[in-house]
């Protein structure tokens, strides 16, 4: 064990940083996956773990290739639990999530709570990224502060041994194979198409900082304030409010609609006849085509009733809605104006 320097300090630091930062990278897809219900990105192979318990690495690699394993293990658990394309064996079965995606509405605080990780905006990405960066330096802080509260005389940073054959090939090997992994990423062009607006995204983030302390200000005030304008245009805002949520649960009900039309129309479709002339990779190509149909029609028979129920309750809820509307309307016609009010006080 060396002596605690600076050095041995800072870079115990960049290692609770880099932790946290791996941890915001990963919670967004896992969260999405969960809550849509599908398997968005293929787990990779993880030898870090192995490589740095063999090294006999420091405490923070130890930790990251220890989250990494965890965050892979249960990107792998929903590739099995909901299906993938690549799976022969178990394919995604878009049916049956969309019953239970809408069967969460039955318990309104835990569909309340899975809408809130149905997208992650950069806006959201960002804030998670400083949350878990700051957690970072927060238990980097308790760590050393733990350490030489226990230990004031001999506490140190433990230093890894240095190159270790074993270790060095597990790391190349992983790194390889996660690599590997990303290349379909990389040539479908996602990063680059989305490269304009992560650099657009930065300005903004500059203005909100700014209008917060103002809007929060603004708020504040109005709360407090109690005359009959602010009454008036605090009963229009409640009204407001109301339409904006029919809209947003109708907003819901539409992509829930689409996703029913999308899921009817691959059940619909024909199946690809094979030429007798075909090329292996040809048909190989069409049988994969017709065996994607096949399993969506049996998917589909499979939650037929079940579907049959959603698409009920979607129409209910549209015919609650409308009948909302015009509450609303007759309220809003009934309500007198502010002009009004005063004759009527005069």
């Amino acid at each position: 064990m060396a002596e605690l320097t600076r050095r041995m300090m800072l870079s115990s630091l960049l290692g609770y940083i880099a932790l946290g930062a791996s941890v915001a990278a990963f919670v967004p897809i896992i969260m999405m996956n969960s809550v849509k219900r599908v398997s968005g990105t293929e787990p990779g192979l993880q030898l870090n773990l192995v490589g740095v318990i063999v090294l006999k690495a420091a405490l923070t690699q130890k930790a990251l290739a220890a989250w990494y394993l965890i965050a892979d293990s249960i990107m792998l658990v929903q590739m099995l639990f909901f299906g993938h394309d690549d799976l022969k064996w178990r394919p995604p079965q878009p049916a049956k999530a969309a019953v239970r995606i809408e069967n969460r509405k039955n318990t309104p605080w835990y569909h309340a709570l899975t809408q809130q990780f149905m997208e992650f905006s950069i806006w959201d990405d960002i804030k998670l990224l400083g949350f878990c960066v700051m957690g970072g330096i927060a238990v980097w802080g308790l760590y050393l502060t733990l350490g030489l509260y226990n230990d004031p005389e001999h506490f140190a940073i433990e230093i890894p041994l240095g190159y270790h054959p074993a270790s060095f090939w597990l790391g190349l090997a992983a790194i390889t194979i996660f690599t590997a992994a990303r290349i379909p990423e990389i040539l479908s062009g996602h990063l680059l198409a989305e490269t304009p607006f992560l650099l657009g995204a930065a300005l903004p983030i500059l203005f909100d900082g700014l209008m917060l302390g103002a809007i929060s200000s603004w708020q504040r005030r109005w709360a407090r304030l109690d005359t009959p304008a602010a009454r008036q245009a605090k009963e229009a805002e409640a009204a407001e409010a109301e339409e904006l949520d029919l809209l947003k649960a109708q907003q819901e009900d539409i992509i829930i609609e689409q996703r029913l039309r999308m899921l009817l129309a691959d059940v619909e479709a024909e199946l690809p006849e094979v030429p007798d002339n075909a090329k292996p990779k040809e048909r190989h190509k069409i049988e994969a085509a017709r065996r994607k149909i096949q399993l969506a029609q049996a998917d589909y028979r499979k939650n037929e009733s079940a579907l049959l129920a959603v698409q009920q309750r979607l129409q209910h809820r549209k015919d609650q809605r409308a009948r909302a509307r015009r509450n609303l309307r007759k309220s809003s016609l009934s309500r007198p104006t502010l002009e009004e009010k005063t004759e009527a006080s005069s």
